[in-house]
């Protein structure tokens, strides 16, 4: 009966584990297509000859933001609607065929993740260089066995075209 008990336990506990390794995965993923997101804007602008910072800052000091995709429209824009991780706006849907996705609407079709993301955008000045910097902070929270747990991903982007 002992060992019938032991091999349970270490089931089940290998079975969660796994599931908290698959959550950590996709969290790092999505913090991942964000900077992506953020890299793709950036280098569109410069393919359309407009300032490589086009969509990626707003004035008046917004620089928190959703990464959003539009599948109708294959493109993806950020919207800066969103103020921080914990708003239902923040949250991570999923579709049927497996995409991960946001939006400031509702999306049919769709079932919410555990996971929400927010972008953190910053303009930095680099004075050795006379230039600027867009420092990019990817950020995912999901909750997991009643607890908050949260990777974050850091990139810097330069207008080096």
């Amino acid at each position: 009966m002992t060992a019938l008990v032991t091999i349970l336990t270490l089931t089940f506990s290998g079975i969660s584990s796994t599931r908290a390794s698959l959550n950590q995965m996709i969290a790092i993923e999505l913090a991942r297509e964000g900077i992506e997101v953020a890299r793709g804007v950036r280098d569109s602008n410069w393919l359309r000859d407009v300032d490589w910072q086009d969509g990626l800052i707003k004035s008046g000091g917004d620089n928190t933001a959703i990464p959003v995709f539009s599948p109708e429209q294959n493109v993806w824009t950020i919207d800066f609607q969103v103020n921080s991780i914990s708003d239902s706006t923040a949250r991570v849907f999923q579709r049927s065929n497996g995409l991960y996705l946001q939006s400031t609407e509702t999306v049919s079709n769709t079932v919410a993740t555990p996971f929400s993301r927010l972008l953190h955008i910053e303009l930095k000045r680099i004075p050795s260089m006379a230039g600027e910097k867009l420092v990019v902070a990817s950020r995912v929270r999901w909750q997991e066995k009643g607890r908050f747990r949260q990777v974050e991903v850091v990139q810097e982007l330069f207008d080096w075209k």
